[in-house]
C-alpha cells in the first residue's frame, strides 16, 4: 500500500513537471515574438534617426554649396592662372543684371526672331551703366564655376569608387598613374612648342588623356599578366599602380630638371596649370561628355555598387558578378579623375580626402555616400577656386593645385583624427 502511494506520488510529480514545462513552452513563442518586436522597433527607430541625421547633413552641405557657388559667381574671371585681381568682387545686383542680359541675348531670341536686332543696343546700354568688360567676365565666370563644380563631383566620386573597390581608404586613381600620366602628357604638349591650351586644344586633350589612360592600361595589363589571366587581384593592381606611379614621377622629374631648357619649362608650367582650359569650348564639351558617361552610370548603378566591397567569391555566393562591377567602377573612377585634372590642374588630393569626411558624416550605403561626395567635393573645390582669386604673390597667382594641397592636407589630418577607428 505504501509502495503504491509512492508510485502515485512520483507519477503525479512527473505530470506536474510536464504540465509546467508545457505551460512555459507555450509562453516562450510569445515572449520571443515580443522580444523580436522590441528589437525591430529599436532598429527601426535607429534607422529613422540615422535618416534624419543624413538629411540634416545633406541640407546643410547643400545650402553651403549653393552659397559658395553664388559667391564664386560674384568674382570676375580672368583665367584660372591669372584669376587674382586684387580682391575684386562684383555686387550681386550687377551680377544678376549680367545674367538677365545673357538671357535676353541668348535664350529669348530662340523664341522671337525679332529680338536679334536688339542685341547690339542692349550690350551698348549695359556697358554704359556697368563696368567695362563686366558682362564677359561674369558669363565666363559662370561657365568656369560650372566646370569646377562638375570636376569637384568627379574627383570625390572617383575616390569613393576606388576606395570601395580596393577596400582601402588610401586608394585613389592617382595610385594607378593617372595624375603622373597627365603630367607626362603636359610635358609632351609643351615639348611640341605649345605654351597655351587654346593654341591647339585638340592636341592637348590627346596628349593628357592619352598618357593618363595609357598609365592605367599598363597597370591593368600587368596585373592581369601577374594573376595568370584568370582574374584581377586588387592587391597586385594597387601595388603595381604604386610602382608605375613612382616610375612616371621619376621620368617627369628627370625630364624637367635635366632635359628641358628654361623656355620649354615655362611652357610646361603654363600648360600644367590648365590656365586657359576652363573657357575653351572643346575642353568644356569633353568634360560635360565625361560627366555624362561616368557620373550618370554611377548614379544609375548606385544600388548595385554597394556590392563592389565584396570579394569575387562572396559576390558569386550571392549570385552577383562583383568582379565585373569592380572593374566598371575602376574604369569610371579613373576617367573621372583624368577629366578633372586635365581641366583644372593637379587637384587629385580631393579624391583622397573627401570620401574620408563623407564616410565619417554619412551612412555607409553607397547612395548616401555618392550624394555626400558630390556636395562636399563641389564645395571644397569651389572654395579653393575662390581662395585663388585673392591668393597673389606679387603679380603671380598661386596655382589652384597648390591651394588644394595646402588646404586639404590639414583638413585631411583633421578628418583622420575625427574618424579614427571607424574606417574598418
Amino acid at each position: 500500500m505504501v509502495s503504491g502511494n509512492k508510485d502515485r506520488g512520483y507519477v503525479s510529480r512527473i505530470i506536474e513537471s510536464a504540465r509546467a514545462l508545457r505551460e512555459r513552452d507555450a509562453f516562450e513563442p510569445a515572449s520571443r515574438m515580443v522580444g523580436d518586436t522590441i528589437s525591430a522597433a529599436r532598429a527601426k527607430a535607429e534607422t529613422r534617426a540615422q535618416g534624419k541625421d543624413t538629411r540634416r547633413v545633406v541640407i546643410a552641405f547643400g545650402l553651403a554649396t549653393a552659397f559658395i557657388a553664388l559667391l564664386s559667381l560674384c568674382l570676375p574671371y580672368r583665367g584660372i592662372d591669372t584669376m587674382g585681381s586684387g580682391g575684386t568682387i562684383y555686387p550681386l545686383g550687377d551680377v544678376l543684371d549680367c545674367y538677365r542680359l545673357w538671357f535676353d541675348l541668348t535664350i529669348a531670341p530662340l523664341f522671337d526672331n525679332t529680338l536679334y536686332n536688339l542685341t547690339t543696343l542692349k550690350l551698348a546700354q549695359f556697358s554704359q551703366t556697368h563696368e567695362g568688360g563686366m558682362y564677359t567676365m561674369v558669363t565666363n565666370r559662370a561657365m568656369a564655376t560650372a566646370i569646377v563644380a562638375v570636376c569637384g563631383m568627379m574627383l570625390a566620386v572617383s575616390g569613393l569608387l576606388f576606395q570601395a573597390s580596393f577596400r582601402n581608404p588610401l586608394a585613389t586613381p592617382s595610385m594607378l598613374g593617372v595624375s603622373d600620366g597627365v603630367t607626362l602628357g603636359c610635358i609632351v604638349f609643351a615639348w611640341l612648342g605649345n605654351g597655351s591650351i587654346s593654341e591647339d586644344p585638340g592636341l592637348y586633350l590627346l596628349c593628357v588623356y592619352g598618357f593618363g589612360a595609357a598609365a592605367v592600361v599598363v597597370v591593368l595589363f600587368l596585373s592581369r599578366g601577374i594573376s595568370g589571366g584568370a582574374r584581377y587581384n586588387v592587391f597586385d593592381m594597387l601595388l603595381l599602380g604604386t610602382v608605375i606611379t613612382q616610375l612616371l614621377n621619376g621620368v617627369n622629374a628627370f625630364v624637367q630638371n635635366f632635359v628641358m631648357d628654361y623656355g620649354t619649362w615655362q611652357l610646361f608650367y603654363n600648360v600644367q596649370q590648365a590656365g586657359d582650359a576652363l573657357h575653351d569650348p572643346l575642353v568644356q564639351g569633353v568634360v560635360a561628355g565625361v560627366f555624362v558617361i561616368t557620373v550618370v552610370p554611377a548614379l544609375m548603378l548606385r544600388f548595385r555598387l554597394n556590392l563592389i566591397a565584396f570579394s569575387n567569391d562572396e559576390g558569386r555566393m550571392m549570385g552577383v558578378r562583383s568582379g565585373l562591377l569592380r572593374g566598371l567602377a575602376l574604369v569610371l573612377g579613373a576617367t573621372m579623375q583624368l577629366a578633372a585634372i586635365a581641366s583644372i590642374g593637379q587637384v587629385a588630393m580631393l579624391s583622397l580626402a573627401v570620401p574620408f569626411l563623407v564616410r565619417y558624416l554619412m551612412p555607409s550605403d553607397f547612395r548616401s555616400q555618392f550624394l555626400g561626395n558630390c556636395l562636399i567635393g563641389t564645395a571644397l573645390l569651389l572654395v579653393c577656386m575662390i581662395i585663388q582669386h585673392f591668393a597673389l604673390i606679387g603679380i603671380i597667382t598661386v596655382p589652384v593645385g597648390t591651394i588644394v594641397s595646402i588646404l586639404i592636407i590639414p583638413f585631411f589630418v583633421w578628418v583622420i583624427a575625427l574618424g579614427r577607428g571607424r574606417w574598418s
